[in-house]
């Protein structure tokens, strides 16, 4: 739900319960920066590397299509004031504005809401330009031929358009590509998210399938061609069924279907009962630090990260007023499999609002 209290409040509020084992002070700073440009906000969080020592983090916001048209002339003014470097980027992003503001548009009929991600660790200086995910609802979607055709010339019309509008010049393999994903996904998942890096070549774009059967992932990969091996990882990330039967799959896409993989686990709403003294809260963990994918102090920092938390009586935005409940949770964890590569996990730690009881 939409909130009126400052990002820049609401990560102030909860840097005392990062553990420095999982963002460092630099990074916080950094957050910090960007945290203060974007006043609307439903959700944020930050992606931690699991397997590493160095405390590196990116940042991510989740926002609505009204949060992006309520507050972007103001967000877009402000980051390319600080940050030269990508202006260009920024103006794109304001011309999103104008296209998702008209409702007769395909983008605003489709396209609820996006996610901004800043890789705050690479960054030379604050507030370079973002990745963006949207999440694409093409409408009735699912295994039933009619409806999954027009699922598919939905997803590949909005793509093109979103394409269009921030200026990311593809060829028609790519395009061509991202239909054949449309095809072999839509069957299998109620809406896809689609990825674009603003800051890097546009030769490669970002597919995600949420809530895809884990089973599901191999079937879907044969039918694409996949780059990747012929087992697509499966002695590798099978494991994960004995804690989900689904995940959310990640491709990167250009005239082909790359073979670095990505796979979530998710946990969002389960994790706000995580107890670091029950043994299945720890289960999944405790696995990734067996397999040599989690240091046992990130999996204890992870662990003391849940729970719920208002903001002080001392705080600019409080008031007399009963202040709502923000929860500290674990979105997901995110194995990454690629070709003679260990494979990596990060984890997605979120901050959202309770919404108010009627």
């Amino acid at each position: 739900m939409p909130t009126q209290y400052a990002l820049e409040t609401i990560i102030t509020a909860i840097a005392p319960r990062i553990d420095p084992a999982l963002i460092s002070r630099d990074n916080l700073n950094t957050i910090l920066t960007i945290a203060h440009f974007l006043p609307l906000w439903r959700c944020t969080g930050f992606e931690c590397r699991l397997g590493t020592p160095e405390p590196h983090a990116d940042f991510g916001v989740h926002l609505t299509r009204e949060d992006w048209i309520a507050s972007e002339s103001v967000v877009v003014a402000n980051a390319k004031a600080v940050n030269a470097a990508s202006c260009d980027v920024w103006w794109r992003l304001h011309r999103l504005a104008e296209v998702w503001a008209d409702t007769k548009s395909l983008v605003s009929q489709a396209v609820p809401a996006m996610s901004l991600e800043f890789d705050v660790h690479r960054l030379p200086v604050p507030l370079a330009a973002p990745s963006i995910f949207f999440s694409i609802h093409p409408g009735p979607c699912g295994p039933e031929t009619s409806a999954s055709n027009k699922a598919v010339d939905t997803c590949s019309k909005v793509a093109r358009e979103l394409l269009e509008v921030l200026a990311v010049n593809v060829s028609d393999d790519v395009q061509n590509k991202l239909e054949d994903c449309f095809k072999a996904l839509l069957p299998k998942v109620p809406f896809l998210q689609f990825g674009i890096w603003l800051a890097r070549p546009a030769d490669t774009l970002r597919i995600c399938a949420p809530g895809i059967p884990l089973l599901e992932i191999k079937p879907a990969l044969n039918k694409l061609r996949w780059q990747g091996p012929t087992d697509a990882y499966e002695t590798r990330w099978c494991d994960l069924l004995q804690f989900r039967d689904k995940g959310s799959l990640h491709l990167d896409v250009g005239k082909g279907v790359s073979a670095k993989l990505g796979i979530e686990v998710p946990f969002d709403d389960d994790s706000a009962y995580m107890n670091k003294n029950d043994p299945e809260s720890t289960r999944f963990f405790d696995y990734l630090v067996e397999k040599n994918l989690c240091l046992p102090e990130k999996r204890d920092a992870v662990l003391s990260w849940v729970g719920g938390f208002r903001l002080s009586s001392n705080s600019p935005a409080s008031s007399t007023k009963v202040e709502p409940i923000f929860l500290r949770r674990v979105s997901h964890v995110k194995m990454v499999y690629e070709p003679d590569q260990a494979p990596m996990a990060k984890v997605y730690l979120s901050i959202g609002r309770v919404p108010d009881q009627i």
